[in-house]
Parts: structure tokens; sequence; C-alpha cells
């Protein structure tokens, strides 16, 4: 009998280092993934930024999905096309952006972000600029993201 308790007691921890060693394993690739993911879309939501500075089009049409629709702190929307041809004309004329803040929440293929910078416009009468929160949402599609949505408000 103690032969089988032994037998037994030995199995289960077994099984149980067994366990955790494979949900240390698997948290491990998740959060690594996740970590990717988001430094990922860190990356990307500087980039986009200075594509709007530089009006770097081929950038902007490669970060945004078709679908991507923006409103601006007026309230107004623009579609991607439109928002392309407001940036290439001048009409949307950030400056300077600097990104103070970034939170995101990453889940599955699908992404919010939240941006906070400190934005100069030139078609704007304030010298020192002025703070701006953008609420970005982002698509993984054939492993990059595209943001689809973007809203803008002042804080």
């Amino acid at each position: 009998m103690k032969k089988r308790a032994f037998f037994i007691k030995f199995h289960i921890t077994f099984k149980i280092k067994h366990y955790f060693k494979m949900l240390r394993y698997s948290l491990t690739k998740f959060f690594s993934r996740t970590s990717l993911l988001n430094k990922g879309l860190y990356k990307l939501y500087h980039e986009i930024h200075q594509g709007i500075i530089n009006k770097d089009m081929e950038l902007i049409d490669r970060v945004l999905d078709d679908s991507f629709e923006i409103t601006h702190l007026t309230g107004s929307t623009e579609k991607k096309k439109e928002y392309m041809k407001s940036i290439e004309s001048g009409v949307a004329n950030d400056t300077f952006i600097f990104p103070e803040k970034t939170f995101i929440n990453v889940s599955g293929d699908k992404a919010d972000l939240i941006g906070k910078s400190r934005v100069k416009a030139s078609n704007r009468n304030k010298d020192d600029g002025f703070s701006l929160e953008l609420s970005m949402k982002a698509l993984l599609v054939d492993g990059e993201w595209k943001f689809t949505e973007a809203k803008a408000t002042t804080i």
C-alpha cells in the first residue's frame, strides 16, 4: 500500500510540475506576443505622426485601413481618402506632434490605442500648441496593424 501511495504522490507531483511548466511557457509566449504587438502599434503610432508632419502619403496610405474614419476636434468626420487630401493640401497642417503618453490594449487581432500628445498646427492661433488625446482603433491584417478609426479630443 505504501508503494502505491508513493507512486500516486509522485505521479501527482510530476503532473503538477508539468502543468506549471506548461503554464509558464504559455504565459511567456502570450506576453511576448502581446509585447511584440504592442511595440508594433506603438511604433506605428509614432510613424503616422511623422507621416502627417512630412506629408508622407505613401506611409499614411499604408497604415490606414480603407475603412478608416477620423472624427476631428470640431466633430466633423472624414473618410481615409478625404483625410489624406486634407493632409496633402495643407488643410490638416500639424507642424509638430510630441507624443507624451500612449496606452495600448490588444485583444486578439484588434487593438485600442489612446495617445496623448502636444500638437502645434500652423492653422491655429496658439503659438504654444495644445494637448490632444487621440483614441484609435486598429486591426491586424495579414500580420500588419492598420488603423480603422480615430477620434480627436482636447485635454
